[in-house]
């Protein structure tokens, strides 16, 4: 239990130090790591068929549904389909022992992902270059792309090139005995 909140703690401040190093680089400067997704609870809404506009309005009205109804555990993010930028979850992570109908439990995961920041719009170019790097790499991807909003517009309004996002591809790594 305390090596799984020390990973968690790691976990937290590779983050921070990632989005401090973010705010002093150019937007362009945007290395590929690898790096652990920890596991948590998460309020979640299904999307399909979404623009832009619709995401961010639908992704608001998600975190205040989650807010009146469960105490909000950590930041907003979206999980989206490799093969389809405009459908997915909206997930709001929540505190573990939260229960419902929309709740819905995210395992710890493996993934390579890139801190970015810039505009939203841009996702689909930060997905394709982790599913490039990845394949470059003979890396199996596993699951979808995890986009966590780290700063945003309740932060930077509407200076899109402020946001900072941890864009996620989880990965599963194959272990030695798997490749014989």
């Amino acid at each position: 239990e305390q090596i799984d909140r020390l990973v968690l703690l790691r976990n937290q401040l590779d983050q921070y130090i990632a989005q401090l190093r973010l705010r002093q680089a150019k937007a362009s400067q945007n290395d590929i790591k690898t790096a652990t997704l920890p596991a948590f609870t998460g309020f979640c809404r299904e999307f399909k068929n979404a623009n832009l506009a619709q995401k961010t309005d639908c992704l608001r009205k998600t975190y205040i549904e989650a807010v009146k109804n469960y105490k909000i555990d950590n930041k907003m993010r979206t999980q989206c389909f490799a093969d389809d930028e405009n459908s997915g979850l909206y997930i709001i992570p929540v505190e573990k022992q939260s229960r419902g109908e929309n709740i819905k439990v995210f395992h710890q995961t493996q993934c390579i992902c890139i801190y970015y920041r810039g505009a939203y719009e841009d996702f689909p170019k930060i997905h394709r270059r982790l599913l490039d790097y990845a394949k470059e790499k003979g890396m199996t991807p596993h699951g979808y792309f995890r986009n966590i909003y780290m700063e945003g517009p309740p932060t930077h309004g509407e200076d899109k090139q402020s946001y900072i996002t941890q864009i996620a591809l989880p990965i599963k790594f194959i272990s030695p005995a798997e490749k014989k």
